[in-house]
């Protein structure tokens, strides 16, 4: 679980620009994290490392406990139940916002996802 005080926690929203479906995640104190992506809906447990690393990158990994079905932003239907996926998040200095990387470098991102709620 992460610390009280750790960045990530509360909702965050991105909408893709391309075809304005949003994201949105809620990572909890409990290590939970409810994920809508468009029409999909799926329910997480996450870890996330207490201290980025020297570029600033957390470590993240998610694991879908339960796809509930639908169509994700990406277009993609796959049942993602059972699966986990580790990311990369760097947040900008307020906190207020980060993005989502598949590898510890800038250029392999998207976002910025927003802080919707504390």
């Amino acid at each position: 679980r992460p610390s009280s005080q750790h960045p990530v926690l509360g909702t965050w929203q991105w909408t893709d620009s391309r075809n304005g479906c949003t994201e949105t995640y809620d990572f909890r104190a409990d290590g939970t994290a409810p994920v809508l992506s468009g029409d999909e809906r799926t329910d997480n447990t996450y870890t996330v490392s207490e201290t980025p690393d020297a570029q600033g990158f957390y470590t993240l990994t998610l694991y879908t406990v339960k796809d509930h079905g639908g169509r994700d932003c990406g277009g993609d239907d796959t049942d993602n139940t059972a699966m986990e996926n580790v990311v990369y998040l760097l947040f900008e200095p307020k906190f207020t916002e980060f993005i989502i990387c598949a590898e510890p470098r800038a250029d392999s991102c998207f976002g910025p996802l927003r802080r919707v709620r504390r």
